[in-house]
Order: C-alpha cells, then structure tokens, then sequence
C-alpha cells in the first residue's frame, strides 16, 4: 500500500512550463480510515472533514490502555498524517503488516492499526476504485478543461505568462466538498470538488493567485 500517486492526469501547458496532476493518494485514504474508526474526531493539520461514506466505529480504548491511551494514538495518528500530507522523504508511505515496524516508535498506532488494517484496507480499495472509474469518465468528457481556464485567466489577469509551477491535487472520499492547501504545491480536495464549476473555482482562484 502506498501514497505515490500510479495514474496521475497531467493538464499541462509544457511551453509555460506549469502542470497540474489530479489524483488521488491511497495511503491518505486509509490514514483518515484509522482516524474516522477510532473516532479521533478534527485533528492534524490540515484538519479534514469526515469521510463519505462514513465507516464503523472501533472503539480504541482497550487497545491502546497499555500505550498511552486515545491521547497518544491521537498525537501518533497526527504526526504519521503531518508527514503523509506534505509529502516529505520521511513520511511513513509504506506499510509492513503484520508488525508495521515503521511505527515501533508509535505504539498506539500500531497495535490499532494490527486490529484493523484489514478492515481499513479493503475499505479504502473499494473508494480507490471507485475513484478510479469517475477519474475515467472525466477524462473522456475532458471535465479537467476548468483547470486550464483558471490558469489562463489568471494570465489575462495579471497581463503574463504564468510562472513555472506544479500543483498536485489530491481527491479523497470526504463528506465536506471544499479544498485545503498545503503548501507548497499540494491540494487536497473533497472527491465531489471539482465536478462543481462554481466550488472549483471558489477554491483554485485564491491558490492560483499564488502560484501563477
């Protein structure tokens, strides 16, 4: 299981030298899984909304009593997401079950994550592949066409090119249809986001005003 994104859709303008890729990241998936079931509630930065569909509680408290508590799977749950989410080298983007070694230095994540890794496994497989499929259609009706008009408006807007840049959009199974940047090249986007011209443009206008 990994987050490096296999199938990214590139809408590129190669001689100006900006790209924007649009996927989704299965690792991310299955990290807001573990956060959702063992019911962490809004925490980590960026701070996402639940997901959609929503999953099935597993109470964590017996688990993790020996190893600090749901306060330290909170604390280990954030610094795994903080890594996973800027993209950095040092993110735990891998995972070796069944003794998930890379996180001998966060008990409580690990033993939650023995419990149920099956379970949150199969879960964000099935939301992948369904991604998999809507990112099909839009490709054949060309829906990312918005992307390359924000671009080339902001262009007219400012009386340029655009500045060399690349921006990595993120789709993952959220309730709330909203986006949230990380700095400096990453949004991550509600999966219903950029079906919706209006929302789409609510929150690429202000990131493009960055970047191009």
């Amino acid at each position: 299981m990994t987050a490096v994104e296999e199938d990214e859709v590139p809408v590129t303008t190669p001689q100006a030298g900006w790209t924007i890729t649009v996927d989704t990241a299965p690792m991310l998936v299955l990290a807001l899984y573990i956060r959702d079931a063992a019911g962490l509630g809004p925490c980590g930065h960026p701070q996402l909304s639940p997901l959609l569909p929503g999953v099935r509680h597993a109470d964590p408290h017996r688990l993790t009593a020996g190893t600090g508590g749901v306060d330290a799977l909170r604390g280990e749950w954030e610094l795994w997401w903080h890594g996973l989410c800027l993209g950095a080298e040092h993110a735990v983007d891998r995972l070796t079950p069944p003794s998930f070694a890379e996180f001998a230095g966060s008990p409580a994540l690990r033993r939650y994550l023995q419990a149920h890794f099956g379970s949150a496994l199969l879960w964000s497989r099935e939301r992948v592949a369904e991604y998999r499929q809507v990112a099909d259609t839009r490709d054949a009706l060309d829906q990312h066409r918005i992307l390359e008009r924000l671009v080339e408006e902001r262009e007219l807007d400012v009386d340029r090119s655009a500045r060399p840049f690349r921006l990595q959009i993120i789709e993952l199974p959220l309730a709330e249809k909203r986006a949230w940047f990380v700095e400096p090249d990453r949004l991550l986007v509600a999966h219903t986001l950029l079906g919706d011209e209006q929302a789409t443009r609510e929150y690429l206008e202000p990131v493009l005003e960055l970047l191009v």
